[in-house]
C-alpha cells in the first residue's frame, strides 16, 4: 500500500474588470448569490506543488486559471476563462471557453475546448426564467444525460451513461455524495460517461475513483448474471459514497465567479459550488449489504492563512491506500 501526499501554494488575486476612470472598490469585487453569499470574482490563480509517494517516487505540477470579465452588458459577468494543468511535464487539463448571456443577464452557454473536445454547454430556463439544466453536446453529438434540480436551484442529481450522482446537502454545503451504477449499461459506454467527470478533486482522486466505480460495475454486472441479484438489471445500486467536512468560517473559493451562474454550478458543467471550504473528503466502497466498506480515499486541506475569509496558503495531505504506481 501506498500514500500519496502533496503540498499546494494557491495566491488568489481580487481583481475585476475596470470602466474608463472608474475604478470598483473591494465591495464592487463581490458577488451575490442565489444562496445569500457572496464570494470573490477571481482573475487568476495559479499553483504549484510537489509530491512523495511512500516509496520514494516524487514529482512537481502547476496550474494556472484565468478569467476575463465583461465590461458591457452583463457587467461583470465571466467573459471567458482558461485553464493549464500540467504535471511532471504532460498536460492534464487544457480548457478554454467563452460564455454568452440572454436578455435577463443569465448564463446562455459555454463554449470551448476541454482537452481537444469541443464542448458546448447550453444553460435552459422556463418561462418564468428559472433555470431547469444544461444541454451539452460535445463534438456535435448531444449528450444523453439527466439532471434534478431542488427549488432552490441545488442540483440533486446527475446520470449519464450508466453512473449516477446523487447530492445530499446540508444548507449550502454538500455533505455527501452518493455513486451509482446501472448494471445493464455496457462497460464500454459507462467508461465514458461524463459523470465520472465529477469523481474526486483532483487527478489521483478522479484516477482512483474512476477505476473502483468501473470495478464494482464488473462486478454487480457478474451477480447479476450469476442470478445473485435477481433479474433485474435497471436498478441503480449504490457502490461507492463520499462524505465532506467544511470549515465554516472559510469561503470555498469557487472555481468561476459565480455570478450569472444559476444555483450550485458554475463553468466546466461543475455541478456542486459549496459555500464553505471544504477540509476534508472520505470516499468509501460500499458493501453488498449497504454497509461502509474500505476506503478508496482520505484527503485533508490544511488552510494555514486566510484572506477575507478566503484561504490564501494551502497544504493538503492526500491517502489513497489502494494506490499502486506513482503519479
Amino acid at each position: 500500500m501506498k500514500a500519496f501526499y502533496c503540498i499546494l501554494t494557491t495566491l488568489f488575486l481580487i481583481v475585476s474588470c475596470t470602466q474608463t476612470n472608474n475604478e470598483l472598490n473591494q465591495d464592487d469585487q463581490l458577488e451575490q448569490r442565489n444562496d445569500n453569499h457572496r464570494d470573490y470574482k477571481i482573475a487568476h490563480t495559479s499553483g504549484a506543488w510537489n509530491y512523495t509517494l511512500t516509496d520514494g517516487g516524487h514529482g512537481s505540477g502547476t496550474d494556472e486559471l484565468n478569467y476575463t470579465y465583461r465590461c458591457t452588458y452583463p457587467l461583470q459577468r465571466v467573459k471567458s476563462m482558461t485553464d493549464y494543468l500540467q504535471e511532471d511535464g504532460n498536460p492534464i487539463y487544457d480548457f478554454a471557453r467563452t460564455m454568452t448571456y440572454n436578455a435577463s443577464g443569465m448564463i446562455a452557454t459555454e463554449e470551448g475546448t476541454e482537452n481537444g473536445d469541443d464542448v458546448v454547454r447550453t444553460f435552459n430556463y422556463d418561462s418564468n426564467g428559472k433555470w431547469t439544466g444544461i444541454t451539452t453536446t460535445v463534438n456535435g453529438v448531444t449528450l444523453d444525460d439527466e439532471m434534478t434540480i431542488d427549488p432552490s436551484g441545488q442540483v440533486t442529481s446527475y446520470s449519464h451513461d450508466g453512473v449516477r450522482f446523487q447530492y445530499v446537502w446540508k444548507a449550502n454545503n454538500i455533505k455527501t455524495i452518493k455513486i451509482y451504477v446501472q448494471p445493464s449499461t455496457a462497460m464500454s459506454k459507462a467508461q465514458n460517461s461524463k459523470a465520472l467527470d465529477q469523481l474526486g478533486f483532483n487527478k489521483q482522486t478522479n484516477q482512483a475513483l474512476r477505476s473502483k466505480v468501473l470495478q464494482s460495475l464488473n462486478v454487480v454486472q457478474k451477480e447479476n448474471k450469476s442470478g445473485f441479484r435477481g433479474k433485474t438489471t435497471d436498478e441503480w445500486v449504490l457502490v461507492q459514497i463520499e462524505e465532506q467536512e467544511v470549515d465554516n468560517k472559510v469561503v470555498q473559493p469557487f472555481s468561476s465567479a459565480a455570478k450569472g451562474y444559476p444555483g450550485t454550478t458554475g463553468d466546466g458543467g461543475y455541478l456542486t459550488l459549496t459555500k464553505n471550504f471544504i477540509v476534508k473528503f472520505t470516499d468509501y466502497l460500499i458493501n453488498p449489504d449497504g454497509s461502509k466498506g474500505d476506503v478508496v480515499f482520505f484527503a485533508h486541506n490544511h488552510t494555514t492563512e486566510t484572506s477575507n475569509n478566503l484561504p490564501k496558503n494551502v497544504i493538503y495531505s492526500l491517502k489513497i491506500p489502494a494506490y499502486d504506481h506513482d503519479a
